[in-house]
């Protein structure tokens, strides 16, 4: 057997499968000592669990049966003996999973073997009644996942669900084998690899830990969907939600000072004019990794350098290091600001605004599932005892373009959704305000000149940004009914123009659109106000100026709703309508033309 071992060891094929997947496998756990035996089986397709395992059935006193998995009665098995192959018989996503079992009888049919489902419908009807309870609910207690890359260093998740064997194979808080997803390059063909971490009799039944890593006090509660709450009940989670909500109450009552305070002299300096013209005399050299913005700086007041050290102002693609600040030459200025994240990233702006404002009715209820899901459940758990709406949109942390974005009113499948990385839950807004029964938001460029005291400008030109199915609140996986950012997605992108929106508004609507505006603006105000002045927001430094893209939504009594902030936002779209837009910005920002003198007018300032 050495010999063997040997010999796998030494030929070039497996130096450049170990070369390829070290990487993979040292994050699935599996032994060295084994990587060899994965790869003579990769390479032969050698799925030999079969050989070694078999079914056991339970039946309970009400004679409903469960499978599992156990070793024959002939076979034991040694920790790190081997591993084994298992295959996948079904990988799907969010978005895919539902059209995927409509088109596919056979697939619909193994899923409801797999999920011990009944398998028979009388009509059409009764067959989509069947699909959506495996999509929106059954499939959830068996998807797996592994991850894909998208974008720049963004990954999604691809949901995949093991075959027959492998999705019987039962938990244990004493697992005997471990379980990880493994994609073999050569052939392009993903698996689960299996293999004991425990000596295992004859005869025994193989468990696995269902969520592997997950410590308490998360661990009981992520176990639900299988376990329900085995040492708290859901009145206790009930009262967590009723004990934040009063936390959250009491800041609302006394919402930070220095904020109000902010936003009161905001008021007063936005309607203050420039009495100095611009200078331009001035040409500043710029560097940017952004062909976006290279090419669009056409004002002769402007000049593309390739060095940074020879810059007047630096853009960059990716936000900098903190540590950038403190290195930064005297006279450079830069698109960013220190701990800027505090708004750009999902579980600060929200730990941002709620410390600093409260409960707000601009903001949705937000959960941040790392450190709130307990009273995350029990707000789901009050909804449903109310009979009210329990529907939520899972984002992911750091994530923009909708990437990881998850719409349920699963428990199961927010917990599962936890698995592929940390999560914001927000109550998803139920009733949206519609554009010919589509629904929409609106994205606002705002420009950041100063924090201490705060300089603060918005775009007059806005994007709106519309779904391409009517609204329902029903299919939920539906990413032309519920998700608006169809620019990066194999999707029709639907293109109105503010004004023409403004103008349908204005004739359908009672109240007018500068009313809604003005209200936007507000909210936009308030958050930078709230980051401005929070001990862990931005930080005051003169060598900053930022361009944000701020999400919008409308309720259908026309209440704004804060989505996001997006950090160095996404010009293109604007820019075919907009084409002058970088130059006014950078005009504005870094050559200090005040507002007012800038061509047409563009900004509105509003501190």
């Amino acid at each position: 057997m050495q010999h063997k071992h040997n010999a796998i060891h030494a030929s070039e094929d497996f130096q450049l499968f170990e070369k390829n997947h070290s990487y993979m496998l040292l994050n699935s756990g599996l032994p060295q000592d084994l990587w060899d035996v994965l790869f003579f089986k990769v390479s032969n397709d050698i799925m030999d669990s079969g050989n070694i395992m078999e079914f056991g059935i339970e039946e309970d006193e009400e004679g409903e049966r469960e499978f599992f998995v156990k070793l024959k009665d002939e076979v034991n098995l040694k920790k790190h003996e081997d591993v084994f192959l298992i295959d996948h018989a079904w990988t799907t996503t969010i978005h895919t999973a539902k059209q995927q079992l409509l088109e596919h009888p056979t697939l619909l049919h193994r899923m409801c073997e797999i999920m011990n489902l009944q398998n028979e419908f009388e009509n059409e009807s009764e067959r989509k009644k069947l699909i959506d309870e495996i999509v929106n609910e059954k499939m959830w207690y068996f998807n797996q996942f592994y991850q894909i890359g998208v974008g720049n260093k963004e990954e999604a998740a691809v949901w995949y669900i093991m075959d027959e064997l492998g999705s019987r194979v039962r938990h244990s808080e004493s697992p005997n084998f471990a379980f990880a997803p493994f994609f073999y390059t050569s052939k392009g063909l993903s698996y689960t690899i299996i293999w004991p971490i425990n000596d295992l009799e004859k005869g025994e039944e193989i468990t696995r830990d269902y969520l592997p890593g997950v410590k308490p006090p998360q661990r009981e509660l992520r176990l639900y969907p299988w376990f329900g709450l085995e040492n708290r009940t859901e009145d206790e989670l009930i009262q967590k939600y009723s004990q934040y909500m009063y936390h959250l109450g009491e800041s609302t009552a006394c919402p930070s000072k220095s904020a109000v305070e902010l936003v009161e002299s905001a008021k007063i300096t936005s309607k203050q004019g420039s009495s100095a013209p611009p200078d331009n005399s001035r040409v500043l050299r710029v560097f940017s990794d952004m062909p976006t913005v290279s090419s669009s700086l056409t004002s002769p007041n402007y000049e593309i350098v390739s060095s940074k050290e020879n810059a007047d102002v630096l853009w960059f693609y990716e936000q900098v290091h903190p540590n950038f600040f403190k290195n930064i030459k005297q006279g450079q200025l830069v698109n960013q600001f220190p701990n800027e994240t505090c708004i750009t990233v999902k579980d600060l702006l929200t730990e941002t605004i709620f410390d600093v404002w409260g409960l707000t009715d601009w903001i949705p209820i937000t959960y941040n599932m790392e450190t709130h899901l307990a009273e995350l459940l029990g707000d789901i758990f009050l909804r449903q005892s109310k009979n009210e709406d329990h529907t939520f949109i899972l984002k992911p942390w750091n994530l923009s373009r909708g990437i990881g974005h998850t719409i349920t009113n699963s428990t199961t499948c927010l917990l599962r959704n936890m698995e592929t990385g940390p999560r914001i839950a927000s109550k998803y807004l139920e009733n949206p305000a519609l554009y010919n029964g589509l629904k929409y938001d609106l994205r606002y460029m705002v420009a950041l000149k100063s924090t201490k005291p705060l300089e603060l400008y918005v775009y007059k030109t806005f994007l709106l940004r519309l779904a391409n199915k009517s609204f329902s609140m029903d299919d939920f996986f539906d990413y032309e009914k519920h998700f608006t950012v169809m620019t990066f997605v194999p999707f029709e992108l639907k293109e109105v123009q503010d004004k023409q929106f403004i103008e349908e508004f204005n004739k359908t609507n009672q109240t007018p659109w500068e009313k809604v505006e003005e209200s936007i603006h507000r909210v936009i105000l308030d958050t930078f106000a709230a980051a401005s002045t929070y001990e862990k927001g931005i930080v005051a430094c003169d060598e900053s100026r930022a361009i944000y893209g701020v999400d919008m939504i409308l309720d259908s009594n026309l209440q704004p709703h804060l989505l996001e902030v997006n950090f160095n936002p996404n010009c293109l779209r604007l820019l075919k309508y907009e084409p002058s837009f970088f130059v006014q910005a950078f005009d504005l920002l870094f050559r200090g033309v005040p507002h007012e003198f800038i061509e047409g007018k563009p900004f509105v300032r509003l501190a």
